[in-house]
C-alpha cells in the first residue's frame, strides 16, 4: 500500500516465516522505501531481524520492527490436524520466483532434476512460484513432462494437500521451505546452483541459509541430489532432521507475543 488514511497507524505484516531474500541487492533499496512509509513492521520471528535491519540501515526514519512469535498461515494449517499420510517418494518440488532472483533459481536445472527422479520412480509435484505459474518457461516445462502419470503440476491457490502427502521438498532459496517443514516435519533439500554468490556476500549471515543444514540438505548439483537418495532410501535421515525442525518451531515460533497487539489498542 503507498495511501494511507490520514492519522492512521500504519502496519506491514511480513509474509514470509524466515529472512528469505526479498529482491535481488539492486532493488532494496526500492523495497526499503516502500516499506518506510509504514511505522510498523510485523515479523514472525527474531528470524527475520537481520534481514530488515540490513534493508533499514541507511534510512533516517525506520519502521519498528516487531515480533509475533508466531506466523498466522502456518498456526492456521497446523490448527486443521488434517495432514494426510504421506507418500513414501512424493516430492514436492517449489523453487522460488526465477524474475526476482535468476542467479539462484533452480529453473535452468529443472528439467535435469524431473527427468532424474521420474527415472527412478518419484511421484513429483511441480509447484512454481505464484509469479511463475503461468510463464512460457514454466507451461513449456510442464508439457514436456505431463505424458509421465508420476508428475503433477499444482497452481492451486492452496498448498495444504500437496505439502500434507509429500515425503520432501526440493527448493533453491524460497521461503517456502519453512513453512513446509514446521507444517509437515519433513526436510528440505536446496538446490543451490550457485552456493558461492551466497557465501560471498551477505546472505550467508541469513537465518534462512544458515539454518538450511539444521532442516534439511544442500545440493550443488542433481547429480548429488539423487546419489544421496538412492544411498538413503529407508528415509532413516528424516529424524535428525524432524527433531531439528520441532526444536526451531517451539523456540521461535509457538509463543505468542500478545504485548504486540496491544501495543495497538486505542486506550480509552
Amino acid at each position: 500500500c503507498n495511501n494511507f488514511t490520514k492519522n492512521s497507524k500504519k502496519i506491514y505484516l511480513h509474509h514470509d516465516i524466515y529472512d528469505t531474500p526479498l529482491t535481488e541487492k539492486k532493488k532494496e533499496r526500492e523495497v526499503a522505501n516502500r516499506l518506510n512509509k509504514y511505522d510498523f513492521v510485523l515479523l514472525a520471528s527474531k528470524k527475520s531481524e537481520y534481514l530488515f535491519e540490513k534493508i533499514f540501515a541507511n534510512l533516517k526514519k525506520k519502521p519498528k520492527l516487531l515480533f509475533l512469535g508466531f506466523y498466522p498461515k502456518l498456526n492456521y494449517l497446523l490448527e486443521k490436524k488434517a495432514i494426510k499420510k504421506k507418500v513414501s517418494k512424493n516430492i514436492i518440488i517449489a523453487p522460488t520466483d526465477f524474475n526476482s532472483f535468476p542467479e539462484l533459481s533452480m529453473q535452468p536445472n529443472l528439467e535435469e532434476v524431473f527427468t532424474k527422479l521420474l527415472k527412478e520412480k518419484y511421484e513429483i509435484t511441480y509447484r512454481p512460484h505464484p509469479s511463475n505459474a503461468k510463464l512460457k518457461k514454466v507451461l513449456d516445462l510442464v508439457k514436456k513432462f505431463n505424458k509421465y502419470p508420476n508428475f503433477k503440476f499444482d497452481i492451486s491457490s492452496n498448498y495444504y494437500e500437496s505439502y500434507s502427502i509429500s515425503n520432501l521438498m526440493i527448493t533453491d532459496i524460497s521461503g517456502t521451505a519453512y513453512t513446509y517443514a514446521f507444517l509437515t516435519k519433513n526436510p528440505v533439500f536446496f538446490y543451490s546452483r550457485n552456493e558461492k554468490k551466497i557465501q560471498n556476500s551477505f546472505y550467508k549471515n541469513l537465518n534462512f541459509f544458515k539454518d538450511r543444514s539444521k532442516i534439511g540438505k544442500v545440493f550443488l548439483n542433481a547429480r548429488l541430489l539423487i546419489n544421496f537418495l538412492k544411498k538413503n532410501k529407508n528415509n532413516k535421515f528424516k529424524i535428525i532432521f524432524k527433531n531439528n525442525i520441532i526444536d526451531i518451531y517451539k523456540k521461535y515460533f509457538s509463543n505468542f507475543n500478545h504485548n504486540v497487539l496491544k501495543m495497538f489498542y486505542d486506550k480509552k
